[in-house]
C-alpha cells in the first residue's frame, strides 16, 4: 500500500469523524492537518475507523493505537502532529 492509498483512507476517516462534529469542530482534510484538533474520543474513534479501512483494503487486523502513541515524551514523533505524520505511522506498522 503506497502513501497516497494510507492518505485517502486517512482522509475517509477524518470526513466520518467530521461527520459527526458540530460546523466549527471539523478539521480540513490535508497533509499538514494537526490531528490534535480532535478531542481524546475523536482521536480514538479516528484510529479505530483507519483501522477498520485498512481492515477491508488490506484483508488482515492491523492494530495502530498503543500508550506509546500518545507518550508527551515523544512528541517529535507523535503520529497526531499531522494527517502526513500519521500516514508515515501507518506505513511504518503496515510494513512490520
Amino acid at each position: 500500500m503506497n502513501t497516497e492509498n494510507i492518505l485517502e483512507i486517512l482522509y475517509i476517516a477524518v470526513e466520518d469523524i467530521n461527520d459527526t462534529l458540530k460546523k466549527d469542530e471539523k478539521i480540513e482534510c490535508s497533509a499538514s492537518t494537526s490531528l490534535m484538533h480532535f478531542d481524546s474520543l475523536n482521536q480514538l474513534n479516528f484510529v479505530v475507523e483507519v483501522e477498520r479501512l485498512l481492515e477491508e483494503r488490506l484483508d488482515k487486523t492491523i492494530i495502530l493505537f498503543d500508550a506509546s502513541v500518545t507518550d508527551e515524551n515523544q512528541s517529535a514523533l507523535n503520529p497526531f502532529q499531522s494527517i502526513a505524520a500519521f500516514s508515515q505511522y501507518v506505513a511504518g506498522i503496515i510494513a512490520d
